[in-house]
């Protein structure tokens, strides 16, 4: 942790109690471990993440959900390889379309002149470090599980770059603080999505932008395999539920083999599937069951991505409508849906200046 950070913590009395540092290049110093007091309140700082975030304020379904995504991290760190995190920029980039965003040089431009930025929900901290790599602002990266020590390590060399581990309902930051706040497959995850935009939307700067992918209402027979599957797999640890996963990844994988489309002349209206020709994997991969495969990322982190789908006990779906309502509740005008593909949905959330 650096010393900086604590200037734009909220609170009035803010201290810290260093019990272990080092100086990176003889300068700049990181608190490896210590404490933290804010107002009577005090935080550990572990392996140099503050820590504002412990389980037993939740409920067992959050704790559950936390343990699946640091389970998975786990996977991302001993694999670690270019080609996995490589394929998830592109997959990502496609998705931030409704910011004008086409293309990785829109993108840098995009952030350069963020004055502070949030990754809500950051993992092992890959898109906070390309964030700070691409700015003049600060990036706070922000996560509630144990991939938030593998984001350090990656992240700690940036000068303009925090880590922490945090609930994202309970920031510690005052609102309106973010000129972007970017959160890919995160909100879905909490307890409550509806709640979760609006804490992240309070925290967003007058005139600044909201960015968030979620998962979409699926069509009835997905539906029903992902709820039975995902009832199965909450009785199982996440090592069980790896092992269980990878009859659904090598389906996938077989899927792909077989390099197939098929053309449904008519849409099957009841089962919310349209018309078209589809490639064979995808189509089983949208409408019945999620057999993620990918040639790039290989065996491990293709079933990591199915793991992800179906062991978080938390992982809930909303229709458009849903989003469109909340917006109404909340007062929030400029906002644009898009929907990324049958599973999922982006939303862009501009912060009115006034």
């Amino acid at each position: 942790m650096k010393e900086s950070l604590l200037n734009l913590l909220n609170g009035n009395e803010k201290s810290v109690t260093i019990v272990d540092i080092y100086l990176r290049g003889g300068v700049e110093k990181e608190i490896i471990d210590g404490r933290l007091d804010i107002d009577g309140k005090s935080y550990q700082i572990k392996k140099g993440v503050p820590v504002f975030y412990t389980s037993p304020n939740y409920n067992d379904d959050q704790v559950k959900t936390n343990d699946t995504f640091s389970a998975k991290w786990n996977v991302f760190m001993r694999e670690n390889n270019e080609a996995s995190f490589d394929y998830m920029f592109r997959f990502v980039l496609k998705r931030l379309v409704p910011l004008g965003i086409n293309n990785e040089a829109q993108f840098k431009d995009f952030l350069a002149d963020k004055r502070m930025i949030l990754d809500a929900g950051s993992g092992m901290g890959w898109m906070s470090e390309y964030m700070a790599q691409n700015t003049s602002g600060t990036v706070i990266s922000a996560e509630i599980g144990d991939g938030v020590f593998a984001g350090y390590e990656k992240c700690q060399k940036y000068s303009n770059c925090h880590v922490i581990k945090a609930d994202l309902m309970n920031l510690p930051f005052p609102d309106n603080t973010f000129d972007y706040i970017h959160s890919d497959g995160v909100l879905h995850h909490t307890p409550d999505t509806k709640l979760a935009m609006k804490a992240l939307y309070d925290k967003v700067h007058p005139g600044g932008v909201f960015w968030f992918y979620i998962y979409k209402e699926m069509n009835p027979v997905k539906h029903f395999c992902d709820d039975y599957i995902r009832k199965q797999f909450s009785e199982l640890s996440p090592e069980q539920a790896l092992e269980q996963c990878k009859a659904i990844t090598e389906l996938g994988r077989e899927l792909q083999r077989i390099n197939a489309s098929i053309t449904i002349e008519r849409p099957i209206e009841l089962l919310n599937i349209p018309a078209g020709t589809y490639d064979l994997q995808r189509f089983i991969y949208y409408n019945f069951i999620k057999c993620f495969w990918n040639d790039q990322i290989g065996y491990d982190m293709s079933n990591i991505v199915n793991f992800d789908w179906y062991h978080p006990n938390n992982a809930q779906q909303q229709t458009e409508q849903e989003v469109r309502t909340w917006m109404k509740e909340y007062g929030i005008d400029d906002y644009d849906i898009y929907i990324a593909n049958p599973n999922g949905m982006n939303v862009v959330i501009r912060k009115s200046k006034c």
